[in-house]
């Protein structure tokens, strides 16, 4: 019999681990929030939390989990007087199937939630192996510990494969909570894409919600981490990286998103990307 290879393509890579923590969390503890230019992603493996996503917020109980992409600011805080246990993982996550975890915020399926708990037990037994993390995995990033151990990097990189591919074809949406200013904030970043290939004056912006200058200040702060305008940068950056990436030059993107010059689009995309615009184009 002649057996002829079936190839299979690759439809996304996980090259490099950040951080790996899981952690009890009391009633009433907040993390103020951050954001990078890798991925992350928390599940609840018991309590609930309260998430927030750029201007979405989310209450997340028992076996749910959330996807922050790169450049999306995010934190949570915990509400229910039993805390809550999460893990936390973040990596550099590539290929076609990336794209399919952007907003992604769901209640794990019977089979995926079997994945994540067998994850936490793997971990579980990894960390009492481990003397530096026996006594104090629960706030410690574990990582460091594991980094010569190919075998335990290789797993934890199998298991977040195997999660993303089957959530990219199988999940149960959460919800949005939406208050008052979580809505008052969509309509802020609503109004700055409009505005992405212009310049912005946040002035204008907040006559344009009807809120005061402060006021708007105050609700980025809370909700982002960050200022009206750092945001409006952040934004900016997204839309150039997607346009250097198709092929344009960095003439080209300076002069659509309405840069004063090449060299202070350069001088900014490099301060907010951390790389060089150049880096990007393929």
């Amino acid at each position: 019999m002649i057996y002829k290879p079936t190839d299979i393509t690759n439809p996304l890579e996980i090259k490099s681990l950040f951080c790996l923590y899981l952690q009890h969390f009391g009633q009433g503890y907040a993390f103020s929030g951050e954001l990078h230019d890798f991925w992350e992603c928390l599940y609840v493996v018991d309590g609930e939390v309260c998430v927030s996503s750029d201007e979405r917020m989310y209450y997340l109980q028992k076996g749910d989990i959330v996807f922050h992409k790169p450049q999306e600011f995010h934190k949570f805080h915990i509400e229910n007087p039993s805390g809550a246990t999460l893990l936390d993982f973040s990596f550099l996550l590539e290929g076609d199937f990336a794209e399919r975890m952007e907003g992604k915020v769901c209640r794990l399926t019977e089979k995926q939630n079997a994945i994540m708990l067998m994850f936490v037990s793997y971990l579980k037994e990894e960390f009492n192996n481990h003397p530096e993390t026996k006594t104090k995995f629960y706030f410690y990033n574990a990582l460091p510990v594991f980094k010569n151990d190919p075998v335990i990097l290789q797993t934890i990189r199998l298991y977040i494969l195997q999660l993303i591919l089957s959530l990219s074809k199988d999940e149960i949406p959460i919800k949005t909570v939406e208050t008052s200013e979580t809505v008052l904030l969509k309509q802020a970043i609503e109004e700055m894409n409009k505005c992405i290939e212009s310049s912005l004056s946040i002035s204008d912006l907040a006559k344009t919600l009807n809120i005061s200058l402060s006021g708007l200040k105050r609700l980025f702060k809370k909700h982002t981490g960050t200022s009206v305008y750092k945001y409006y940068l952040t934004l900016k950056t997204r839309t150039a990286t997607t346009m250097l990436r198709s092929g344009m030059t960095v003439s080209e993107v300076a002069n659509k998103l309405s840069f004063s010059s090449p060299a202070y689009f350069s001088a900014t995309y490099k301060r907010e990307a951390g790389k060089n615009p150049s880096e990007e184009i393929i």
